[in-house]
């Protein structure tokens, strides 16, 4: 008996052989039970998932964040550049929010991804109310 795990996302279908021992009622619950069978989008693998509200794409978190690399060039280009250069003591974090002068702003904004040197550095709310724009 042949049963085929589909993936939603994509079109890629994988023929697998079920166990002798499984009957047809078991193939139904493999693919209504506990955990469903998805295909990661990165790397293609094949991974089990218990039903969420929100559900998985990628098998694993290094295959998340490698895809929004991929997708994501300059972006990540650009917060490399500011990781180097406060590593190297070139560029060094600001005591206020640049918006409201909150002390100890958590975050960096770049207003250009083209320009990844020039930033202004924001508290959380004012970030927030930044990306909405």
């Amino acid at each position: 008996m042949y049963a085929i795990r589909v993936n939603k996302n994509t079109t890629n279908q994988v023929q697998f052989k079920a166990h002798p021992a499984c009957s047809d009622s078991d193939l139904i619950g493999f693919f209504i039970g506990t955990i469903m069978e998805k295909i990661c989008l990165y790397c293609g693998k094949i991974f089990g998932q218990k039903p969420k509200v929100r559900p998985q794409i990628y098998c694993r978190p290094a295959c998340r964040s490698l895809a929004w690399k991929k997708r994501n060039k300059l972006q990540n280009n650009a917060h490399n550049a500011v990781y180097k250069a406060r590593k190297k003591g070139k560029l060094c974090d600001k005591m206020f929010c640049e918006i409201c002068g909150k002390a100890k702003p958590e975050h960096r904004h770049h207003e250009d991804y083209k320009k990844p040197l020039k930033l202004i550095w924001v508290c959380t709310k004012c970030h927030d109310s930044l990306k909405r724009k």
